[in-house]
C-alpha cells in the first residue's frame, strides 16, 4: 500500500485443507459410532466432569444435572479415592501419557458389580468408556 492509501498489489496465501477436513469428518464419524454403543464421560485434567452421552446416564443411573462440573471422584469409593493409585491415575492423566488399563471405578454407585471400566485418555480433555459386562 501507498502512502495515499492506494493498493499497489494483493498477496494471497491459500492451503489445501482437504485431507485434514476429510481425516476431521472420519474422526468424528468414528467417536460418534463410539458413543452410540458405549457408555462415554469426558472431563478436565483436574477431574471435573464437562459432559457424559446417554448411555453413561442411563448405566450408571445419573442425570446430567448431577455430575456435570463435580469431580470424577463421585464415582469411585473415598477409599480409593484417597488412595495413592488414585493420586497417580491423575498425574498420569496430565502428564499427557495415554492410559489403557482397568481402572477401579468399576466400583461406581448405580453400576453393577460385574462392570469393568476401560479408560483409554489423554488431556486436555479426557474421554472414559465404560464397558457392561453382561
Amino acid at each position: 500500500m501507498e502512502p495515499n492509501g492506494r493498493v499497489v498489489g494483493v498477496l494471497k496465501i491459500a492451503a489445501d485443507i482437504t485431507e485434514a477436513k476429510l481425516r476431521s469428518i472420519e474422526n468424528e464419524a468414528k467417536m460418534a459410532a463410539l458413543s452410540r454403543v458405549q457408555a462415554t464421560i469426558e472431563f478436565k485434567p483436574s477431574g471435573e466432569i464437562i459432559d457424559a452421552n446417554d448411555n453413561f446416564f442411563a448405566t450408571m443411573r445419573y442425570r446430567r444435572d448431577e455430575i456435570i462440573g463435580k469431580h470424577y471422584r463421585k464415582f469411585v469409593e473415598p477409599s480409593y479415592a484417597n488412595s495413592q493409585e488414585y493420586h497417580d491415575f491423575w498425574r498420569t492423566l496430565n502428564s499427557a501419557q495415554p492410559i489403557a488399563q482397568p481402572n477401579r471405578s468399576s466400583i461406581l454407585s448405580g453400576a453393577s458389580a460385574n462392570a469393568t471400566d476401560w479408560s483409554c485418555c489423554r488431556p486436555p480433555i479426557a474421554r472414559y468408556s465404560i464397558s457392561m459386562a453382561k
